[in-house]
């Protein structure tokens, strides 16, 4: 869906529009998988638009035309909007409940090899928000060999994905030059990215989190805070520029006093 392709670049009001086109089309046909996508995603540009949104008027409208009958693949999806909505409001206890539920689902039903390589990724990550190490490195294990099983999983959009994931991991464990040279090969593969201003504002917040809070070097932090939020205003991406702005004010803040004394 070309929708899902504007939203994953960063292109919201592209995104709204197209999917408000396949909301309408999917309501004039009676087309329950479509009405649910479309909302899913929808839930999704406000996830990553607001720092706490208030979805729960969607996921009810949502969960009412699940009740009428849907693939597996499209409830799988809600259950993992569910957790990221969880996610997103700091609740990673509740978050963890639904990711693991997801995933032994998924992992019985066997047919949906994306849906798991992305809660493999989830559990990882909320893993790392709960101090749980051990559990978040089992998990991007996991994420990493079933990219490697499944042959149309093998791009690059992957691969920057075990990257940063392994890098989030390396950095809580204290293990830096580690870190630092997982960072050097994301910096690679975001040139593979036919469009790459989001991987990159991404890769760029990570080196500003890894200069400023491990190496106490604000004057470089500060160096690629400036180069996220220039990407991110030249792109007119208002969630990333917001991000940006903030991490940018933060750095600056801190560099000044690093300086002063």
């Amino acid at each position: 869906m070309r929708a899902n392709i504007k939203f994953y670049l960063g292109e919201y009001k592209e995104a709204e529009k197209l999917l408000s086109k396949v909301h309408e089309i999917s309501k004039n046909r009676n087309y329950n998988e479509g009405i649910v996508n479309s909302l899913i995603t929808g839930c999704y540009i406000f996830l990553d638009m607001e720092d706490f949104p208030n979805l729960e008027k969607y996921t009810k409208l949502i969960k009412s035309f699940i009740i009428m009958g849907i693939e597996n693949t499209t409830f799988n999806k809600y259950k993992m909007l569910l957790g990221d909505i969880y996610s997103k409001r700091k609740d990673y206890k509740k978050a963890e409940v639904i990711f693991e539920k997801t995933r032994k689902t998924l992992e019985k039903q066997n047919n949906d090899p994306i849906r798991l390589t992305a809660i493999y990724h989830r559990i990882a990550t909320n893993s790392l928000k709960l101090n749980k190490y051990k559990k978040a490195l089992s998990y991007a294990i996991k994420f990493e060999k079933h990219i490697y099983k499944n042959e149309n999983l093998i791009n690059s959009n992957y691969k920057f994905q075990k990257i940063l994931l392994f890098t989030q991991i390396y950095l809580k464990k204290g293990v830096l030059d580690k870190a630092m040279d997982n960072l050097k090969l994301a910096e690679k593969e975001t040139k593979k990215f036919p469009q790459k201003h989001a991987q990159r504002i991404t890769l760029y917040n990570i080196w500003t989190l890894f200069y400023s809070e491990y190496l106490n070097d604000n004057k470089k932090a500060l160096s690629y805070a400036k180069k996220a939020l220039k990407i991110a205003k030249k792109n007119e991406n208002k969630p990333y520029i917001l991000i940006c702005e903030r991490n940018y004010l933060k750095i600056r803040e801190k560099s000044l006093k690093q300086e002063k004394k």
